[in-house]
């Protein structure tokens, strides 16, 4: 690190990363909620708002990557203060991260559970319609069955 500009630099890069990170922890968690109670167009929107999050903390993460790819020399150039800030930031921005890998296994779990329920209702819906069509045509059925091939 060479200048208090680095260290504002990093500093602003940090703290927009936790900022961040909080608002798609934020959209994770509403996405639940969207999938289960709005429609498809509710969901997509925030979908597309956590898609545009994930292209910023991208761009955050180039940002940092001086700072990052060399982590023990950064951490070593700061003064003391500034290290025990820059540690607290991380590990805020580590503790949103956990709570939002949380939400998303969730969001997982609950859009699973819903495949496997739409699915066993298909397979319902297909089996009826088998059945309906089974017995529409008992005629057709049973004379198969006793048909005398011998003739």
């Amino acid at each position: 690190m060479t200048a208090s500009r680095d260290l504002l630099e990093l500093r602003g890069l940090l703290h927009a990363q936790k900022e961040t990170y909080a608002l798609l922890r934020a959209l994770s968690e509403a996405q639940e909620k969207v999938f289960t109670q709005a429609g498809p167009r509710a969901l997509m929107k925030v979908i597309g708002r956590k898609q545009l999050l994930i292209a910023k903390l991208d761009e955050i993460a180039l940002l940092l990557e001086p700072y990052t790819s060399q982590w023990s020399d950064t951490l070593d150039a700061l003064p003391a203060g500034e290290r025990r800030a820059v540690s607290g930031v991380v590990e805020e921005t580590a503790s949103i991260l956990r709570a939002l890998i949380e939400s998303e296994q969730q969001i997982e779990a609950t859009v699973s559970a819903a495949r496997d329920r739409t699915g066993a209702e298909i397979r319902a819906v297909s089996e009826n319609r088998a059945a309906v069509k089974a017995y529409s045509e008992p005629v057709a059925a049973a004379a198969g069955r006793f048909y005398d091939r011998e003739q």
